[in-house]
C-alpha cells in the first residue's frame, strides 16, 4: 500500500462519537509514521468516582448456554468508559477488542479452550516435533464462529462510536513455543531443520487462520490500530515474546524471516515486545514493514525509560512505544524528539493530563 492509497482510506475514515479529535489523531499518526521524529501522546487519570467495570471470569462463564456474555458485558463497560474521555485531545484512540486471553487463536485451531479468571492458556500439542508436523488440525471449531460472531456483536455495537480490533496475534515463532513448550530452545540445537519446516507449515496455518478470521468481520471502517496507541489503514499486531529467550543470531534464522513476512502479508505490522529482549533491537529494526514496537518492562530489568539513550537509537529507525511519567517526559522532551516515540503517560487528573498534551503538542509534534 502506498502512501496515496493510505491517505485515501484516512480521509474516508468516518468519526467517532468517543474521540472528538479523531481526524487530528489519524494527521498526527501519518505525520509519524512518514516523519523523522516527533510524540504521540497517550494519556489517561484516575477517575474514583467512576467504579470499576465488572466482567465474569472466564472460568465460570457456561459457553454452551451463553457464549457472548463476555461480549455483552464489554459493549456496556466501554460505553460508560469511553465517553468519559472522548474530549481528551490526546493520541489515545478509543478501541475494544476480542478479550479471551492468550489461548484464544490455538483454541480455533484445536477446538479446545482451558480457561482462568481472566485468561487462557496452550498447553503443549505434542512430544515432538514430528508429531507437530503430521498433526491433523480441525477445519472449522465452535471456537472459531464464537470469537467471530462475538466479535461481529461488538463491531455493530461499536458502530460510530469506538474502533474495534481482534487483538494480538502470534509469531510463527511465538506459537510454535506455546504448543511445542520450552522445547522449541533446545530444538534450535539438536533438530533445526526439522524445526524450520515445524515454522514453515504453522506459518501457513496462521496466516490462514487470520484471513479467514478477517473475512467473517464486518464493519471495520475506521482503519487499524495498535492498542489505540497508533493509528493506522490496515495491519496486524504479533507478539514476539519467546525472541526475548534466544540469541539474535536465532531469532534471524528462526523468527524475523517469519514474522517479518506475516507482516507483508497483513500490509504493516506492530510487535509486542519485552525489555527482557533488549538485546534483540537492531534486529527487530531490519524488518521492513514494521511500523512500531513496545517496550514493556520485566522483572529485574531495567525500564525502558531508564535505558533511554539506548531505546532512543532504536526509535531513529521504527516508532517505539514506552511508558513515562509526565515529569520524565518534561524533562526529556528534547531528547524523545530526536527519534519517533508513542509515550503513555498515567496523569493524577485532568488537569495535568490536558498540560501535558499541550506541552507535547507544542515541543514534539511529528516531523
Amino acid at each position: 500500500m502506498d502512501k496515496k492509497q493510505i491517505e485515501e482510506i484516512a480521509l474516508a475514515a468516518p468519526e467517532l462519537e468517543y474521540k472528538e479529535n479523531f481526524r487530528e489523531v489519524i494527521t498526527r499518526s501519518l505525520d509519524l509514521i512518514y516523519g523523522s521524529r516527533g510524540v504521540l501522546l497517550y494519556t489517561g487519570y484516575d477517575r474514583p468516582d467512576i467504579p470499576e467495570g465488572k466482567y465474569t471470569l472466564l472460568e465460570q462463564i457456561d459457553f454452551g448456554k451463553d457464549p457472548f456474555l463476555r461480549i455483552r458485558e464489554m459493549c456496556k463497560n466501554h460505553d460508560r468508559y469511553f465517553p468519559l474521555f472522548k474530549d481528551l485531545p490526546d493520541d489515545q484512540l478509543p478501541v475494544a477488542g476480542l478479550n479471551f486471553g492468550t489461548g484464544a487463536w490455538a483454541g480455533m485451531l484445536s477446538g479446545r479452550m482451558q480457561f482462568a479468571s481472566d485468561t487462557s492458556w496452550v498447553e503443549p500439542w505434542a512430544d515432538s516435533l514430528e508429531g507437530l508436523l503430521n498433526m491433523k488440525l480441525k477445519e472449522h471449531t465452535r471456537w472459531f464462529d464464537i470469537f467471530a460472531e462475538g466479535m461481529n456483536i461488538l463491531n455493530r455495537h461499536a458502530k460510530g462510536k469506538y474502533m474495534t480490533d481482534a487483538g494480538g496475534q502470534y509469531s510463527a515463532l511465538e506459537f510454535v513455543s506455546m504448543i511445542r513448550g520450552s522445547k522449541h530452545l533446545t530444538d534450535m540445537y539438536d533438530d533445526s531443520d526439522k524445526l524450520m519446516q515445524v515454522l514453515v507449515r504453522y506459518q501457513g496455518v496462521l496466516i490462514d487462520l487470520y484471513q479467514r478470521f478477517r473475512r467473517e468481520l464486518k464493519n471495520m471502517s475506521y482503519g487499524f490500530s495498535a492498542w489505540g496507541s497508533l493509528w493506522l489503514p490496515e495491519g496486524i499486531v504479533l507478539s514476539d515474546d519467546a525472541a526475548c529467550n534466544i540469541s539474535r543470531e536465532m531469532y534471524r534464522t528462526f523468527g524475523v524471516p517469519f514474522t517479518g513476512e506475516m507482516f507483508h502479508v497483513f500490509g504493516m505490522g506492530v510487535l509486542h515486545f519485552h525489555s527482557l529482549g533488549y538485546h534483540q533491537r537492531d534486529v527487530i529494526s531490519t524488518m521492513s514493514d514494521l511500523i512500531m514496537y513496545c517496550w514493556n518492562p520485566d522483572p529485574n530489568r531495567s525500564r525502558p525509560v531508564e535505558m533511554f539513550d539506548f531505546v532512543r537509537e532504536g526509535a531513529r529507525k521504527k516508532i517505539v512505544m514506552i511508558a513515562a511519567s509526565p515529569q520524565q517526559i518534561r524533562e526529556n522532551i528534547n531528547k524523545f524528539n530526536e527519534g519517533r516515540f508513542v509515550l503513555h503517560a498515567w496523569c493524577k487528573n485532568k488537569k495535568e493530563a490536558l498540560s501535558l498534551i499541550d506541552f507535547v503538542k507544542k515541543n514534539a509534534s511529528p516531523l
